[in-house]
């Protein structure tokens, strides 16, 4: 029965891999373009570490085009996976109606000349990509979008990226928002517009013309200018830009032009530019980033949960709340289990939100470090906190999120990548790094069973 299954197993990976696969770049190609130029619709192209000097071209494929960290959500290799422009063009070109992921990447040094615009990422003609995780940097448009440009009925998301550094002596020097017969309708959610320099079209941060429709959610603006709109420029006459629950700082000359038509959905404004540096972070899951409507209409993906995810050996970076730590001599419990569930109850009833947010996620310090008994201390972090490999600790993030069964990896799709990450960690099972959303039948146990039901939802899907 066991070799039955373990045959079915793999014949049903065969038939998920004939319809979606995983290149790598550069052992499977030695470039990027290379590697896309192979793939097709569905293929998730995953980057190593490196800077990659090229000008790509998506070529309408819908595909996902990501560094390592869309694997394993290690934030360190954002920044070290750079695909670099080399000032010959856009950095990156996504056109012809196509939905490409981009995740976890570096675009910087794109040039583009006063005929075109977007030096960094170019977005045309009704293409509808997720640009996610994202560092977009150092970037040099003479006409218009150093960092993105947006055009032609397009109306991408952006979420977690953050834009910095790109210069144009026109307009939009963060992004730019193209006026077209089809307003492009761009949806910016928790990014950080930082230190772009605009010129004679203003708009440092963000430009729109009059018919584009963009809205901002819970981003920070700080230290852009121009010659004027700082921030943001988006002239009357045609569709306002709608500002949600984002914060201005230190923008220059001012943080909206005159002119820019807005609504103010909440917006703040501060002295402390740094502070808001520090609330910016990237997301490992996007999922708790959307106004989830409740609808599924896909019944083979599965329900959706939120849930405590352990990560043993890892710590975490940054984004304390402030809160004093809990000490294990503070407590009336001598366990690690007991020290652990009152850490996670001083989190869950706001005992340990701070000054800089609401805690969400804490890391146990032990004076056993090798066998991870007997707890000194926790020290609570924020929800959107990221953890690194640490061996002398352990990190507990509470995840009020919706994940699909079936999606490990919380990058919101069930893919080949999770049926890996769930056959290593069956023959593995030390593997620290699996969630519950592996277990696709709930019945308490990851095993072949839950793998084929993947493979199942993939083929079907």
């Amino acid at each position: 029965m066991g070799h039955n299954m373990f045959f079915l197993f793999l014949t049903f990976i065969n038939f998920s891999i004939l319809k979606s696969a995983i290149l790598n770049i550069p052992s499977d190609y030695p470039s990027i373009q290379s590697g896309i130029n192979s793939s097709s619709n569905g293929d998730t192209i995953i980057i190593s570490d490196g800077t990659y000097f090229e000008n790509l071209n998506t070529y309408g494929k819908e595909i996902t085009l990501a560094s390592l960290f869309h694997i394993n959500g290690n934030q360190s290799h954002i920044s070290n996976t750079i695909i670099d422009g080399d000032s010959l063009d856009h950095v990156l070109l996504i056109d012809n109606s196509s939905n490409p992921i981009i995740n976890g990447l570096t675009i910087k040094g794109g040039f583009t000349d006063s005929t075109t615009y977007g030096a960094g990422i170019l977005i045309d003609n009704f293409s509808n990509p997720t640009i996610k995780n994202c560092i977009i940097k150092e970037n040099h448009a003479r006409r218009s979008g150093s960092g993105i440009s947006i055009n032609n009925g397009s109306s991408p998301v952006i979420s977690h990226c953050k834009i910095i550094d790109n210069y144009t002596p026109r307009g939009g020097a963060g992004i730019y928002c193209k006026q077209s017969t089809t307003p492009v309708q761009p949806e910016i959610r928790n990014c950080i517009f930082d230190t772009n320099i605009a010129g004679t079209g203003g708009g440092g941060g963000i430009r729109g013309k009059s018919t584009a429709n963009p809205s901002v959610f819970d981003s920070y603006f700080v230290e852009n200018s121009a010659d004027f709109g700082g921030a943001i420029s988006h002239p009357f006459g045609g569709n306002p830009i709608i500002i949600n629950n984002s914060a201005f700082c230190g923008n220059t000359p001012d943080n909206f032009s005159t002119s820019t038509n807005y609504i103010d959905n909440g917006i703040t404004y501060t002295n402390n530019c740094d502070s808001l540096r520090s609330l910016f972070s990237f997301q490992i899951s996007d999922s708790n980033d959307e106004n989830d409507s409740g609808d599924n209409n896909n019944d083979n993906q599965g329900n959706t949960y939120g849930s405590w995810i352990e990560y043993p050996n890892h710590a975490i970076s940054l984004n304390g709340t402030g809160a004093g730590r809990l000490y294990l001599t503070q407590t009336n419990v001598s366990s690690t289990d007991e020290f652990r569930e009152i850490c996670k109850e001083e989190c869950i009833n706001g005992n340990a939100d701070g000054p800089n947010g609401q805690c969400g996620a804490f890391v146990i310090n032990y004076f056993d470090v090798d066998t991870h008994l007997n707890p000194n201390y926790c020290v609570f972090k924020l929800a959107n906190s990221l953890p690194y490999p640490n061996t002398a600790k352990d990190s507990y993030v509470y995840e009020e999120i919706y994940y699909l069964l079936g999606d490990v990896n919380l990058d919101t799709l069930i893919n080949v990548i999770d049926i890996v990450q769930t056959v290593n960690y069956i023959f593995y099972p030390d593997n620290p790094i699996i969630l519950e959303q592996g277990d696709i039948n709930q019945d308490g146990t990851i095993n072949i069973v839950d793998v084929v039901t993947m493979v199942t939802i993939i083929i079907d899907f």
